[in-house]
């Protein structure tokens, strides 16, 4: 498996990785599924931190706009937060309505 497959099959089986705003990466959700991919996902942590801060363009309106993994600027700090399945920018914008500004990541 390569890196965004580990990252895809991870946060389907419930892991929300994030990135801190010193650079470090979180792994929470259904604790059972972080403790089966937190050692994996700490081997490849470089290639993870490299997936979470590639920035991939997206074409979409504003609203339709749909990707599992999301740059969330609030007020006080910046996450990179994963969903399964893929979120759209509204229902990002709903779940993070303090948002300062969402950008879509894949």
């Amino acid at each position: 498996m390569n890196t965004v497959e580990i990252i895809e099959q991870a946060t389907a089986e419930g892991v929300i990785l994030a990135l801190s705003p010193t650079g470090k990466i979180t792994a929470t959700g259904i604790q059972l599924a972080v403790d089966k991919w937190l050692p994996t996902l700490r081997e490849i942590k470089n290639d993870v931190l490299a997936e979470l801060l590639k920035p991939v363009p997206v074409a979409l309106a504003e609203n339709e706009r749909s990707a599992w993994m999301w740059q969330v600027n609030l007020p006080d700090r910046t996450m990179i937060v994963t969903t399964s399945p893929a979120s759209t920018t509204a229902e990002m914008k709903e779940m993070y309505p303090t948002a300062i500004s969402l950008e879509a990541l894949e």
